[in-house]
């Protein structure tokens, strides 16, 4: 994707652990993970938090070849903690061996509140393994999603338990086992009145990491767990146990935004002024939105979800993707437009809203309802037209704001011809030398790809830059008269 607006814990998990992890190669058969266990139990926890899940994950690596380090590395924000991490060299504990904290960063994020607990463990010599023991806390079920049984070393074997108590309604989904060696077992535990949903994989290839790849949940075996509602003593506690369910708990964080209207429409005034067609207003607030509002990801607890205050983004000029579809909401309801938020997953992710779960969806954008149809505008694809759609989210299910109810409804696909390139030649001998004239057009995706990549050069070096481009690099063509 050429954007991830809104970073789901499981996919920012998923990014950093591939980005952080050795690169695929023939030296990578050095290591290999010989018994990975994790366990995850949910438990009733205290007032601020109802109900919690307990993790526990011991991971052995083994060296088969010569000395080394591996990467640990886990992942927490607001709603989760890290509460132990112990290492183990050649079977005895290494207390010297303390794990790092620090803020997660990567390219295009401007501010995340995920962190890392990093460690490099070291594989002293041929055949030794070292482990580590990680317990962590997840503090709230609506962002306890999925676990995944692939990691960036081939698996040996692995174990993931999930503790489910009778009071706790959840289900798990077994996503991807065809072409896996997987074994289920149910047992339940009389005593303390739970199930125990056990797996054990064998033989677990590494992950591989390639561009254009589909997304982990397109390819990669995992349970995904829908966290429903828990019996407690002190009620039942409802989380995600329809769609509905998930449609509320977004549509309650929109009411608490608090846009500003005057501000809003004085700007959406002064955006369309000397405009009288609707088609050139629609056009109009369209175009700057994406021209004026700089696209930067932010998350931060609850703002990873609920969008920004219009006026906020305007003042800021960037947003997030649910800052900018909110200010394009808000300017064009301002001058009495039918415009409302929309929830959507990318074609990163396999999953539809059949699936209550906040895993489905990654992306935020605008419907309009005009003259009998349904258009949506993605502000944060700055340079696609009205009524154009790019491709990560072409014929993607959409959830629409319908006051307290929603709608659910496709975006359309496009054919290839929105996304041409069109070059035409004429040309004749002139002399011992072939002359002539030459037009291109890009539409759509191509076009948005060529601007962003001249928007994204020094203007000192931009010249030069699209001869490169249009001359293929090849030094023996000429290009004169070039007009940007």
């Amino acid at each position: 994707m050429t954007r991830n607006p809104r970073y789901l814990y499981l996919l920012i998990a998923l990014l950093c652990a591939a980005h952080l992890s050795y690169a695929r190669s023939e030296e990578d058969k050095n290591v290999t993970i010989t018994n990975q266990k994790e366990r995850y139990a949910f438990e009733a926890g205290d007032k601020e938090n109802p109900v919690i899940i307990r993790q526990n994950t011991t991971t052995t690596w083994l060296c088969s070849q010569f000395r080394t380090t591996v990467p640990f590395v886990e992942f927490y924000d607001s709603r989760s903690r890290i509460d132990e991490v112990r290492a183990y060299v050649d079977g005895k504990r290494a207390k010297t061996l303390k794990p790092v904290f620090r803020d997660y960063t990567v390219d295009d994020i401007f501010y995340s509140d995920a962190k890392m607990c990093i460690m490099e463990v070291p594989l002293e010599r041929n055949n030794t393994e070292s482990s580590v023991e990680l317990e962590k806390t997840i503090l709230d079920p609506r962002y306890f999603s999925a676990i995944y049984f692939s990691n960036a070393y081939t698996t040996d074997l692995k174990v993931i338990e999930v503790v489910i108590p009778r009071w706790m309604k959840a289900e798990i989904r077994e996503m991807n086992f065809d072409q896996f060696s997987i074994k289920k077992e149910v047992i339940y535990d009389a005593r303390r009145d739970e199930d125990v949903y056990r797996y054990t994989a064998m033989h677990l290839p590494a992950r591989v990491n390639e561009k254009n790849a589909p997304g982990p949940s397109y390819i990669y075996p995992h349970l995904l767990v829908l966290s429903k509602y828990a019996e407690l003593k002190t009620g039942r506690l409802n989380y995600f146990n329809e769609t509905a369910d998930l449609y509320a708990w977004y549509h309650g964080l929109v009411k608490e935004i608090g846009d500003d209207e005057v501000v809003v429409k004085s700007k959406a005034l002064d955006i369309t002024k000397g405009i009288s067609s609707d088609t050139g207003k629609i056009n109009a607030i369209y175009h700057w939105v994406q021209d004026n509002i700089r696209y930067i990801a932010f998350e931060d607890g609850i703002a990873g979800f609920k969008p920004e205050k219009a006026q906020h983004v305007l003042l800021h000029k960037y947003g997030d993707c649910k800052g900018m579809a909110n200010l394009t909401r808000g300017l064009l309801k301002s001058l009495g437009f039918d415009a409302r938020l929309c929830w959507i997953g990318t074609d990163h992710i396999a999953y539809d809203y059949s699936i209550p779960s906040l895993a489905v969806d990654n992306h935020m954008i605008c419907a309009l309802n005009y003259k009998g149809k349904r258009y949506f505008l993605d502000a944060t694809e700055t340079y696609i037209g009205l009524d154009q759609y790019a491709q990560r989210i072409q014929g993607r299910q959409v959830m629409i704001e319908d006051g307290e109810a929603y709608i659910l409804d496709r975006v359309p696909k496009r054919s290839w011809e929105q996304n041409t390139t069109i070059e035409k030649r004429i040309l004749h001998i002139d002399g011992g030398a072939l002359a002539g004239k030459v037009q291109q057009q890009w539409d759509g995706e191509s076009k948005e790809f060529l601007l962003s990549q001249v928007h994204g050069i020094k203007k000192e070096n931009l010249e030069s830059a699209l001869m490169k481009y249009l001359t293929e690099d090849n030094s023996k063509y000429k290009i004169n008269h070039l007009k940007k």
